[in-house]
């Protein structure tokens, strides 16, 4: 097999491993991460509007380019909109093409001989270049431009390291800091050139250098990021580094660095080698500095792994020039081990067969480092099953809301990028990074958000709330008093009994909404909390007909924010005291109930005028009760919440007392 078909191969190779595990549920390829449609948002408005803009409540500066830290993912997205192309499938395609060309550009040294596709290789079984590739994240145009930047100018390519750097530097905030890795080992060069080569150029690196000014002076948030990166704070750096450790388990082959870090000791790593070997490093500083990254597999490790494969191909090549079969064999055996180790993270936590590995699967592989929320704690397979999970879920929430709301409605949301970008609600970044909440100022973009205003968030007093991806039935087994889940207050430094008392006071405005459509309803109701203003007031209210009391309920005081209220589903609950002291839960038709609730599933429109019958109680039904009833209560509660929560109600209870 010559070289090009090997190479060929082995593109063929990654392709295949890109569409095996970047798939959601229905087999079909998914879109890409949650956080990447904040950029494509800013990209459509861009090209539309002639400014990267993100819609904010009343009271706040609208959000810009530094609503999202690379302005390279922005500008394409503007671009792909300009052409009138799907901005997301394109920008996962152009993702993909740059992970190919990756592979590609990994193999342009020691051409003459097999250890040159040592680093295709490796890249072509990593699940966290594969994940990588379709997140239709900034990442995988990271990993081509660092790639692109070092080969080119190891080979002296002046115009090709141009267009590396400067994709380079508008990539992320440590893009910039690896350029200016290269620019220093590009002045090392130049200082000891080689004999018979023209001096390393440096004109790359004035076009780069331009390139960011641009970038800085259009307003992006690479330099508040470098800013952040040269100033960390433990804790971000606590995170990076138990990310960096989490994305060790989960790709395994970077153990394979032992070899050039050996072969260095000896003093016999070659100068490509070294600089391959230290840009690595630096770039894996930069992301730890920085707090991290994605959770799926690390993926913002991803551009230092070619440029690490190529510094363990330099080692492994000095180890193979001993001809040494034992030396040999150990080369190839460890990069067996590695690769297979890697494939073990790519799958989802399971038996083998007949073996019981299941539990060892993920106490072996369980998280280190934060996970997102309604994200999971598994590194590899499973956390980027969970991404995608995410981000379907989101879809078909934003497509239902959209579809039931108007423009302009507020909603706040943790995860602001699929609703802002696939709906016309004015869509409030809770963490507010999109947009600055009302009285604050924006929130540097963070990969897992450190800090979390509780206060401020709620104080922009949002139509609707989306605080949790669990359902309904889920949450308020956990959670019976706050709406706001407690991994997301924990956030928030002033956590404590004083801040929930306030949180408790603030969301006392809203109620939870059980609505209908969406296929969400499958895995349970959709956590929505409503503004209660919005819709009219539900009264329930009792009448006698001669032969039965019957029960109503009624929407009165009709307000303009009326049209932006969704329908909603409820209970009734009907509770008979009796003579004897004891009290009975009726049907609706008066007869003694088998559960808590009379009536499931009432269906009631803010729009509808008339009043509609929950009940009609039949008198000599209940003339047969055990006892004589005295008094009846009847509540509206809200569809699947037990009544006896204390946010159960969605009416004033009414009573009836029969004596």
């Amino acid at each position: 097999m010559n070289r090009i078909t090997a190479i060929l191969l082995a593109m063929a190779a990654l392709l295949v491993h890109v569409l095996a595990i970047h798939r959601d549920g229905g087999g079909h390829l998914a879109r890409s991460f949650e956080a990447a449609n904040v950029a494509y948002e800013l990209g459509v408005t861009l090209a539309e509007d002639g400014a990267p803009r993100w819609d904010a409540p009343e009271g706040a500066e609208p959000g810009d380019l530094a609503s999202y830290p690379s302005p390279l993912l922005v500008w394409l997205a503007a671009l792909l909109r300009a052409l009138s192309m799907n901005v997301e499938r394109a920008v996962q395609l152009i993702g993909v093409m740059c992970a190919l060309a990756t592979v590609f550009l990994s193999t342009r040294f020691d051409r003459d001989r097999i250890a040159g596709v040592i680093p295709a290789l490796l890249l072509v079984s990593s699940g966290t270049i594969a994940a990588a590739g379709a997140s239709g994240t900034e990442w995988p145009l990271a990993m081509f431009a660092l790639t692109l930047s070092f080969v080119a100018l190891e080979h002296q390519r002046a115009r090709f390291a141009a267009i590396g750097l400067g994709m380079l530097v508008l990539s992320s905030p440590a893009g910039v800091a690896a350029s200016a890795v290269l620019g220093v080992q590009t002045l090392l060069r130049r200082r000891t050139p080689a004999p018979g080569l023209a001096p390393a150029p440096l004109l790359p690196f004035v076009f780069a250098g331009l390139v960011f000014a641009a970038a800085h002076l259009a307003g992006s948030a690479l330099t508040p990021g470098l800013v952040n990166m040269a100033s960390p704070d433990a804790g971000s750096v606590g995170q990076g580094s138990r990310q960096l450790l989490d994305h060790l388990v989960a790709t395994a082959t970077p153990v394979l660095l032992v070899f050039p870090v050996l072969v260095l000791l000896r003093g016999r790593l070659s100068p490509m080698g070294r600089r391959a070997l230290s840009l690595t490093v630096s770039w894996c500083v930069f992301v730890v500095l920085g707090g991290g990254g994605p959770a799926p597999y690390g993926i913002a490790f991803a551009p230092a792994l070619p440029v690490a494969f190529m510094a363990i191909q330099q080692g492994m090549a000095r180890l193979l020039d001993t001809y040494l079969p034992s030396m040999e064999r150990l080369v190839w055996a460890s990069m067996t081990i590695a690769i297979s180790a890697g494939i073990l993270a790519s799958r989802f936590p399971g038996d083998f067969g007949r073996f019981a590995l299941r539990k060892a699967h993920e106490r072996a592989f369980a998280t280190r480092a934060a996970g997102p929320l309604g994200g999971g704690n598994i590194v590899g397979r499973a956390s980027l099953y969970s991404e995608i999970q995410l981000a379907v879920y989101l879809r078909e929430v934003a497509d239902f809301l959209s579809a039931q709301l108007p423009a302009g409605t507020t909603i706040l949301s943790p995860w602001p990028g699929t609703l802002g970008r696939r709906t016309d609600l004015v869509v409030i970044d809770a963490f507010g990074r999109a947009a600055a909440l009302p009285g604050r100022e924006r929130a540097p973009w963070a990969p897992l958000p450190g800090e979390f205003d509780a206060r401020a968030a709620l104080a922009a007093e949002p139509e609707y709330i989306l605080p949790a991806m669990q359902s309904l039935d889920a949450y308020l087994n956990g959670e019976p008093e706050e709406f706001l889940p407690r991994d997301l207050l924990a956030l928030d430094p002033d956590d404590g009994e004083e801040l929930r008392r306030d949180v408790r006071a603030a969301l006392a405005r809203y109620e939870p909404v059980v609505t209908v459509g969406g296929s969400f309803t499958e895995t349970g109701p959709l956590l929505l909390l409503q503004r209660s203003g919005l819709g009219r007031v539900r009264s329930l209210d009792w009448e006698n007909t001669g032969d039965a009391l019957r029960l109503t309920v009624i929407n009165e005081g009709a307000s303009d924010e009326t049209r932006t209220a969704l329908p909603q589903v409820f209970d009734v609950v009907l509770e008979a005291a009796l003579a004897d002291g004891t009290s009975i839960v009726l049907d609706p038709m008066g007869a003694q109930a088998r559960g808590s609730v009379s009536l499931r599933g009432v269906l009631m429109d803010p729009l509808w005028e008339r009043a509609v019958t929950l009940a009609e109680l039949r008198l000599e039904q209940l003339a047969t009760l055990p006892a004589a009833p005295v008094r009846l209560t009847a509540r509206l509660v809200h569809h699947r919440i037990d009544p006896a929560n204390p946010r159960a109600d969605a009416a004033d209870p009414i009573e009836l007392p029969l004596r």
